[in-house]
């Protein structure tokens, strides 16, 4: 059996935020990783 690629960790992350200050939530809504050939996301 082939060995699986190692997963790569994501360049960039997006949130929203509701509520404020102690209070405040954080939900990641998307995640983006670079090509292979490092010109574009």
């Amino acid at each position: 059996m082939p060995a699986k690629p190692k997963a790569k960790k994501p360049s960039h992350e997006a949130f929203v935020i509701t509520g404020e200050g102690e209070s405040a939530f954080w939900t990641k809504i998307d995640a983006v990783w670079p090509h292979d050939d490092g010109k574009r996301l």
